[in-house]
């Protein structure tokens, strides 16, 4: 019986995000964007799969099929949603947006508009930690920064 709803489980996984995407995508997006869009609301519906098999697996004594499963599946899930959010989206976003004809100059342009924005992130970050360093020294508080990256 969890064989079945294991199957049914993985074949709405892989139908809904398709389903969200032929649905509301526009006509005219790219075909790259909408597999890229796929790809992503896939990982992110992997999360609600694997959620109630870590839960099973914390209850349960010696199950090793679902620990191996969600051991592999969980980092796997979580580093591909992170790197599509914080680096593949931007970069497909300021590609798709370039008015540069040639592949090439689209790709400059993506790359060059990004390590700008990741840039005045980190200044602001760096700043922001700065700030909590000084705040909390002159208050007499031992702190490192170390400890503030952590």
């Amino acid at each position: 019986m969890y064989e079945w709803i294991a199957l049914i489980e993985g074949l709405l996984l892989l139908l809904i995000p398709w389903f969200i995407i032929f649905w509301y995508a526009f006509p005219s997006i790219p075909l790259y964007v909408k597999i890229l869009v796929y790809f992503e609301l896939t990982f992110g519906f992997l999360v609600l799969v694997i959620l109630p098999l870590d839960i099973y697996e914390s209850n349960a004594n010696e199950n090793l099929q679902v620990k191996k499963f969600t051991s592999i599946w969980w980092p796997l899930s979580y580093w591909i949603i992170s790197f599509c959010g914080w680096l593949l989206n931007p970069f497909v976003s300021t590609y798709s947006w370039s008015g540069y004809f040639k592949v090439k100059d689209k790709v400059r342009h993506a790359i060059w508009r990004n390590l700008i924005y990741y840039a005045i992130l980190a200044g602001i970050l760096i700043i922001g930690l700065l700030g909590i360093y000084f705040l909390f020294s002159k208050k007499g508080v031992k702190i490192t920064l170390f400890s503030l990256i952590i």
